[in-house]
C-alpha cells in the first residue's frame, strides 16, 4: 500500500501544469561613451512603475532614476555622462532590483567652441557637438554673481546663438547635461 501511495503522489504532482518563472533581464553595452545615448533592453516588458538607476560605483552617487514606461522591451535613452564603472538597475515601483548590469563609461566628447572675447550687447555663436537631450543647454554663467545669466536650449542644431546683454566681466560658458544633472563642459569668455 505504502508504495501505491507513493506512486499515485508521484503522478498528482507530475501531472500539475508546470510554471516557470521567466527570468527579468535587463541588455546594456558593456561599455560606452559618456552623454550618449544608452541603448536598453527588457526582458519581459517594464511594468508600470519599474524604474531605471544609474549609480556611479567609485563614488556611489546616483545620477539618474526614473520612471520607465509599461510595455517597454527597448530603447534608447539618456545614458551617464561621468566616465568611470557605472551600475545600471532595473527596478520595481518598490525599489526591488529586478536586474543589474555593470558598463564601462569612457570620458564624453561633448565640446563647445567660441571665441574668448566677444562685445556686451551682442549674439555670439557657440558651436557645440553633444547628445542635444530633451532638457540640455548652454548657460552662461557668472562665478562673482553665483548665477547662471543666460539659457540656451539645445533644440537646434549647432551653432547656437547667444545673447550677451550682459555688464562687462568674466563668464563661463557651460553645456549642462539635464539627464544628469551634469555640467560637462567649461569654456571662459570675457565680455568687453
Amino acid at each position: 500500500m505504502p508504495r501505491i501511495s507513493a506512486l499515485l503522489a508521484a503522478f498528482s504532482l507530475a501531472a500539475l501544469p508546470m510554471i516557470e518563472a521567466q527570468a527579468e533581464t535587463l541588455t546594456v553595452p558593456s561599455i560606452m561613451e559618456g552623454a550618449t545615448a544608452l541603448s536598453v533592453g527588457f526582458s519581459p516588458s517594464t511594468a508600470v512603475g519599474d524604474r531605471l538607476r544609474y549609480v556611479l560605483v567609485d563614488i556611489d552617487w546616483e545620477a539618474f532614476n526614473v520612471e520607465l514606461p509599461a510595455g517597454l522591451t527597448e530603447g534608447k535613452i539618456p545614458g551617464p555622462s561621468d566616465p568611470g564603472e557605472w551600475e545600471i538597475s532595473w527596478l520595481t515601483l518598490g525599489g526591488v532590483v529586478k536586474d543589474q548590469q555593470r558598463m564601462t563609461v569612457e570620458p564624453s566628447t561633448i565640446s563647445l567652441s567660441l571665441p574668448a572675447f566677444a562685445e556686451a550687447g551682442s549674439t555670439l555663436e557657440v558651436d557645440w557637438t553633444g547628445p542635444a537631450f530633451r532638457g540640455d543647454k548652454i548657460f552662461v554663467y557668472r562665478e562673482s554673481d553665483n548665477q547662471y545669466l543666460v539659457e540656451v536650449p539645445l533644440d537646434q542644431p549647432s551653432p547656437a546663438m547667444v545673447p550677451l546683454n550682459l555688464p562687462e566681466g568674466g563668464y563661463e560658458v557651460l553645456y549642462w547635461y539635464d539627464a544628469t544633472k551634469s555640467i560637462m563642459v567649461r569654456e571662459w569668455l570675457y565680455v568687453e
